[in-house]
């Protein structure tokens, strides 16, 4: 292994675990939850706006 690939082996070591829970955490709410909040918000803002309050 060349000191490159080592250096950004060090380098990305800290960050890995929090990258490969983050990618599990957003697979399982893909799979678990019906709606996000986001979708939720714009389909209440699309709901107001059509009936015209």
């Amino acid at each position: 292994m060349t000191f490159a690939a080592c250096g950004l082996v060090l380098l990305a070591a800290p960050i890995l675990p929090a990258l490969v829970a983050y990618a599990i955490g957003e697979s399982l709410a893909l799979l678990t939850v019906r709606e996000s909040a986001a979708e939720v918000g714009a389909r209440r803002w699309l709901e107001k706006r059509s009936m015209g309050t």
